[in-house]
């Protein structure tokens, strides 16, 4: 899409642009025989990374390469004296360890001023974005609020530094092909509290397993899953409480797990304390415990025995008793969710989709690109510093001292190596 996009506001608008575009006369494409073949024309603004053998023999990094990244430096000037510094003529030594390029770029005030700058852009956008999708209604264009949309956001972001205006309308173009328009088209078909509302799958007949659809919940032996509004979405805002309570009997149950999966571990092998009720495949049983309790009795020999096997016993009780709170809590909230898919009114379900979905969809993709353009900076020069971090001579005394390292270690063995 923003290929498309790009080709057409070039040239409606004539825009001459290094490497992509260029105004040419008559006169030379006359001279070229009528040949339109783009290389002719437009030199390509791709550069081949080349190697500094100089760099590999002597150490440093070429300042070409430092240099070649002036569109980081245009924007973040203070970043580049903050990671290089002058080695010898022509080259550049980078000043802080290489584990901390990451750090030292992501943390840098003028980063974060970008991001400050892209956040304030999309908050416009989105204060327009948001009442131009909350008055869809059973009248809308879904392709025509799309096209509205992505206008605005490609226009919003015209003249940002670093951040290509059309990287970021083919993010919301995604967005928008994979999930918005569809959604779109829900709300204007049913309405928003009818969108909304949950539809129940049908399994076909011989269906494969991996070919069933997802559910979002299940209440009895009903699935349901709604196209609009997931189910985490309605659970984060009108149900977190119960989903910690079920997440907390998950952590229970794994604890629990833990204790006897740790003691079979520790006491399970040959001769150990356990070796009677750990199984072939690593496991401790319920029943397998009971059996050995009764077979020891009231020994009076096997005391430790006898309290690890109690242990165990209480833990698997404990797993088995928090896997049924989790089941319980589970269909309990399944049916919680059902009647607040039925509940939801249009305001409601406007509000949850708006704000909850779409919005925070499109800002998390559009910041994204701001980390990906971060990225590439960190990447960059991470690669030039792993590239001549070490020279030929510091290879060659690395070789020396190994060499003296193994011909000590050789005539340590009575041996000798020449």
């Amino acid at each position: 899409e923003q290929d498309l996009h790009r080709i057409v506001d070039t040239f409606t608008r004539c825009v001459e642009e290094v490497g992509y575009s260029r105004l040419v006369p008559m006169i030379e494409i006359e001279r070229n025989g009528f040949n339109l073949n783009i290389a002719r024309y437009i030199e390509s603004s791709e550069s081949k990374d080349t190697h500094s053998i100089e760099a590999h023999l002597r150490g440093g990094i070429p300042e070409a390469d430092v240099a070649a990244l002036g569109r980081y430096w245009d924007v973040f000037p203070s970043l580049r004296a903050e990671l290089f510094e002058p080695d010898r003529e022509g080259y550049a030594r980078l000043t802080v360890a290489s584990d901390r390029i990451d750090e030292v770029i992501f943390e840098h005030p003028e980063v974060a001023e970008l991001v400050d700058d892209v956040r304030a852009r999309l908050g416009n956008w989105r204060a327009a974005a948001a009442k131009a999708l909350r008055s869809v209604d059973t009248n809308s264009h879904p392709k025509s609020i799309v096209a509205d949309l992505s206008e605005e956001l490609l226009d919003t972001f015209r003249g940002v530094r670093l951040i290509d205006p059309y990287d970021v309308y083919q993010q919301f173009m995604d967005y928008s092909s994979r999930t918005l328009l569809d959604d779109l088209y829900l709300v204007v078909d049913g309405g928003w509290s009818g969108a909304a509302k949950p539809r129940v799958i049908i399994d076909k007949k011989n269906q494969k397993a991996k070919d069933k659809e997802e559910p979002d919940f299940v209440v009895g032996k009903q699935k349901f899953k709604s196209d609009l509004l997931d189910a985490e979405l309605m659970i984060s805002r009108y149900f977190a409480g119960e989903r910690a309570a079920i997440e907390q009997a998950g952590v229970a149950a794994a604890a629990a797990a833990q204790v006897v999966a740790g003691a079979a571990e520790e006491h399970g092998g040959e001769d150990g304390l356990l070796e009677s009720v750990v199984s072939d495949s690593g496991n401790i049983t319920k029943g397998a415990i009971a059996a050995r309790l009764r077979e020891l009795g009231d020994d009076e020999d096997t005391p430790r025995e006898r309290d690890l096997l109690k242990v165990c016993l209480e833990a698997l009780a404990e797993e088995a008793n928090a896997k049924a709170t989790g089941k319980r809590l589970t269909a309990e909230l399944a049916l919680k969710l059902q009647r607040g898919y039925a509940a939801l009114t249009e305001d409601e379900a406007r509000e949850l989709t708006v704000g909850g979905k779409w919005l925070p969809s499109v800002e998390m993709r559009v910041l994204g690109e701001v980390e990906r353009v971060t990225r590439s900076l960190s990447s960059r020069v991470a690669e030039l510093a792993a590239r001549y971090a070490r020279s030929l001579p510091s290879i060659e005394l690395e070789i020396d001292e190994t060499r003296l390292a193994v011909t000590r270690h050789l005539a340590s063995m009575g041996y000798e190596w020449s």
